[in-house]
């Protein structure tokens, strides 16, 4: 049987995975196949596994197993494994500004086309912080300097993402 954690999850959450009722001194090797069977594998001999997803979509894993004998089984979770999320994604209007002035943010976050984005957090990087629930999407820096900012979205869900941008803001 190939077990698994969470049958819906968020992108780069952990999935984990177990094979139960297998006696690895018997086995010759194990190839992990976390999206579908034939696809992408990974052949470690271990019976749980993990694995973080970056990209939505329903996926099928499974693992062939060889024992000591050469025979072969292949096991499939009972149920797809369907992963959710948003990807973060932001632009800024400049990159530099003059004390005070207020700068517009660009949100181009797309959601997993199911979930819609609810909560957009922003970090400007001057030990501001912002939570809204919609646009626009401003701010004014009181202080020259560099500054890093983030973005992190949560939809519907409860799924979130987010993405930082190193020195993208000069006061």
């Amino acid at each position: 049987t190939l077990n698994v954690s969470d049958t819906v999850s968020c992108r780069s959450n952990r999935v984990t995975f177990n094979i139960g009722n297998i006696n690895l001194n018997h086995i010759d090797s194990i190839t992990w196949f976390f999206q579908e069977l034939g696809g992408y594998s990974i052949p470690i001999k271990v019976n749980n596994a993990g694995m973080s997803y970056g990209d939505v979509g329903t996926f099928h894993p499974a693992v062939i197993i060889k024992d000591s004998l050469g025979c072969l089984d292949t096991l499939r979770t009972t149920y797809p494994l369907t992963i959710y999320g948003p990807q973060a994604k932001f632009l800024t209007a400049k990159e530099g500004a003059c004390l005070n002035e207020t700068l517009q943010f660009t949100d181009q976050s797309i959601s997993d086309g199911i979930h819609a984005i609810t909560n957009w957090q922003w970090n400007y990087g001057d030990n501001q912080i912002a939570n809204y629930t919609a646009s626009p999407f401003t701010h004014a820096y009181q202080q020259t300097g560099t500054y890093n900012v983030s973005l992190k979205v949560t939809d519907t869900f409860g799924c979130t993402d987010s993405i930082n941008k190193i020195q993208i803001i000069t006061v």
